[in-house]
């Protein structure tokens, strides 16, 4: 997630006497009937606003590329803004301070999803975790086939959205889910800088089946070549941008997020980079690609429907890495034409063997929007075997703020590290793609 600045930022504001850059609000969750929020706006934090959460310590912020944020921080479990707390009931908003802006910027906002307590004679420490509206995508499932043929790429994800966050129902239709089911988000199409743009002229054909999440199918339409990337911007922020007041904003960038500060930034080891930890792998690397969809048949004698992409180095007679395969089950698929887009747009995204870099900044270093998610900045480390000088692509975001106050940023540059949880996620997708043939 990453949030537009303003156009004209002020001279520099320090953060006001008496309180932290960072602020933590909770609010009680919205949910609408659908015959009041179609035409109208929805409450804004200002009619929400529960209480400020002043003791909270341990905060954490994480931020990814096309993926969800999360929150954690900590409170006494005996303390008044501890009794304030219903898990799911309620949403917190996270404020930073931009001394650009003279204001507090709202980074994040989300539902109480996990708390864990823990109780002794001497103290009751509880850990609150929330996850962004995005992520409830997750827990949103097609109760229904939807189809679309030859339409926009944004009509896709402006009508998936309609249907995960508004028109919900149960797959017999006997029990409507429209005010439970209510989630504030709605799309915007933007381009890589978080400015409104046109039509993306990207036509698709998609089918999509019972039990499959919503944010799965987002995130594979985006995967494609001539995708996009996505986040959601909180609706303070979205609604300084002009959209519709109360609901957050689901970003589709196109062609891609973010800018090229190449003339502004540089982040140099032993300058304004404290630390930096790199990591390469394997795993997602790969020189050849075969997708195999859906060819409607149970019969094994009936030929498969596969795409398959490659680069120059997987045929090269003077290879310099050799071959690395990469086999996906995209059973949902039953398109040629479709299965042919994600082969290419996945030999895009895994056949440059790039590592990655978790790069801790200097205090003071960061500055609100500066880099922003998707940018492109230079990287200069030079220690033992390591001479770099690259540019690279900021893919995350962490925020980690100290019980003094004092905060620490650190990016994520490169290809996304991958994780146990993206490996889970890939093998359960399978599985349930399996299922729905």
């Amino acid at each position: 997630m990453t949030v537009t600045v303003d156009a004209e930022p002020r001279t520099s504001t320090p953060v006001p006497q008496g309180r932290g850059r960072w602020r933590l609000t909770l609010h009680r969750r919205v949910f609408m009937p659908l015959n009041y929020w179609i035409g109208n706006p929805a409450p804004t934090w200002q009619n929400t606003i529960v209480s400020e959460l002043s003791s909270a310590h341990d905060r954490k912020l994480t931020q990814k590329w096309d993926g969800t944020a999360e929150l954690a921080f900590s409170l006494d479990g005996r303390s008044d803004d501890a009794a304030n707390i219903l898990e799911l009931a309620h949403d917190v908003y996270a404020w930073r301070w931009s001394t650009e802006l003279g204001r507090d910027v709202c980074v994040f906002r989300g539902p109480i999803q996990q708390a864990d307590d823990t109780v002794t004679p001497e103290r009751h420490a509880v850990t609150f975790t929330c996850h962004d509206y995005l992520s409830m995508l997750e827990r949103r499932i097609l109760t229904s086939t939807l189809s679309w043929t030859n339409v926009d790429q944004d009509t896709i994800v402006s009508n998936l959205l309609t249907w995960a966050a508004w028109l919900v129902q149960s797959s017999s239709g006997a029990a409507n889910f429209n005010t439970a089911g209510f989630l504030p988000i709605q799309s915007r199409a933007v381009d890589p800088s978080g400015n409104p743009r046109g039509a993306s002229g990207q036509i698709r054909q998609r089918t999509y089946y019972g039990n499959a999440t919503y944010l799965e199918q987002l995130d594979l339409l985006s995967k494609v070549a001539g995708g996009f990337d996505y986040d959601v911007q909180p609706e303070p922020e979205a609604g300084r941008q002009g959209f519709t007041a109360g609901f957050d904003a689901f970003r589709v960038f196109y062609p891609y997020q973010g800018s090229d500060r190449t003339a502004q930034l540089s982040f140099v080891y032993g300058s304004n980079v404290a630390s930096v930890q790199r990591s390469f792998s394997s795993v997602d690397f790969a020189n050849y690609v075969r997708e195999l969809g859906n060819n409607g048949s149970a019969d094994p004698n009936v030929a498969q429907l596969y795409a398959e992409a490659w680069t120059s180095e997987a045929t090269s007679t003077t290879p310099t890495v050799g071959l690395w395969m990469l086999g996906n089950n995209l059973a949902d698929i039953n398109l040629q034409t479709t299965l042919n887009e994600h082969a290419q747009g996945d030999i895009g995204l895994t056949s440059l063997p790039a590592p990655t870099y978790t790069v801790g900044l200097t205090p003071d270093t960061y500055r609100w929007g500066n880099p922003a998610m998707g940018d492109n900045v230079p990287l200069i480390v030079r220690s033992g075997r390591l001479n770099i000088n690259t540019t690279v692509r900021v893919l995350g975001i962490t925020y980690t703020v100290g019980n003094d106050g004092q905060e620490t940023v650190d990016l994520t540059v490169g290809r996304p590290q991958p994780n146990l949880r993206s490996a889970f996620h890939r093998i359960t997708r399978d599985i349930n793609a399996l299922t729905r043939r």
